[in-house]
């Protein structure tokens, strides 16, 4: 069966995915071959002259949201108390000698409290969009190239020596995309990476790779990672507390150029 306006190779794909064991379809020289019973022939014709229409353009979004939240609370008692000529004290913590100080003195008394709070929250989202045409596999990347200075001492009869230099680590972000329509619907074959530099030097790595289907023009959720993280620690006169989260998100939104 020839064909006129998809490739040969992309719709005996998609032939052979409706049809299934029924029949085993192929491409050769523009043309796509099916063996198969009468009946199976006969669909594999009506599917092919729905399948092979004009492709249509398209315009790809993909999202990546990131939100990280923390809280930090902490605690404390220091001083001194003299009485019958003996002295205690307590020494002062780091949550004494930071944070909103209460103090009390008396005459053989000195105490300190003090307390601190605090939250902090951040969010970082990366948009990303290209030109694709149905059937047809789309790719886009951006990202920077980041300096790693490296030193390495090597042992020598008059002493070690000190060499190093300077190497560059990508830290990329992008997608890899075929969409696939069937009337309003898309069907997506989509892989997608996001790299990002924390302040201490660590690249982290959020990947995906999925199959997901939706409708043209609305926002289709691939999936999200969640991270929590708490801490404490207590002594006798002190006491504090940390707690944070990170939630990673990625969506993709097909819309058709008309």
């Amino acid at each position: 069966m020839s064909v006129r306006n998809r490739p040969a190779e992309s719709l005996a794909q998609d032939l052979q995915r409706i049809l299934g064991e029924a029949a085993v379809v192929t491409a050769a020289s523009g043309r796509v071959i099916v063996n198969a019973s009468r009946a199976a022939l006969a669909r594999a014709r009506e599917l092919l002259r729905e399948l092979d229409t004009p492709a249509r353009a398209l315009w790809i979004s993909v999202r990546q949201d990131q939100e990280t939240s923390g809280s930090y609370r902490a605690g404390g008692v220091s001083g001194q108390v003299t009485t019958g000529g003996v002295s205690a004290s307590v020494p002062a913590t780091t949550e004494t000698r930071h944070g909103n100080t209460v103090e009390r003195r008396t005459t053989h008394t000195e105490v300190r409290g003090a307390f601190a709070a605090g939250s902090q929250q951040s969010s970082d989202t990366t948009l990303q969009q290209v030109r694709a045409t149905e059937g047809m596999p789309a790719f886009i990347r951006i990202g920077i190239a980041v300096p790693v200075t490296q030193t390495q001492v090597t042992p020598g009869p008059a002493g070690p020596t000190v060499s190093g230099g300077t190497s560059y680590v990508p830290v990329e972000t992008g997608f890899y995309v075929t969409p696939l329509l069937a009337g309003d619907l898309v069907t997506l074959d989509l892989s997608a990476t996001k790299e990002r530099i924390r302040p201490e030097g660590v690249i982290d790595t959020q990947a995906l790779q999925t199959t997901v289907s939706g409708r043209l023009g609305e926002w289709i959720s691939l999936g999200e990672v969640l991270r929590s993280e708490t801490a404490r620690r207590s002594g006798l006169f002190s006491a504090a507390g940390m707690q944070s989260s990170d939630r990673a998100g990625i969506s993709v939104r097909v819309d058709e150029i008309r």
